[in-house]
């Protein structure tokens, strides 16, 4: 009895720990996106920029 309800304990927090890793993993792929769009942006305006300058 007390064998089968550590394990699922341990399975809860396992899950547990899976979910709060998954979530933080999502929030740095959205926080490197969002750089990368930031300076995509940067660029496409630096580029825009100078096109209209040589003109």
């Amino acid at each position: 009895m007390d064998g089968t309800t550590l394990e699922k304990e341990i399975s809860l927090m396992k899950l547990k720990i899976y979910k709060r890793v998954k979530d933080i993993k999502k929030k740095r792929i959205f926080k490197e996106l969002k750089k990368f769009k930031v300076v995509k942006s940067v660029r496409m305006i630096g580029d825009w920029f100078f096109t209209r300058k040589i003109k």
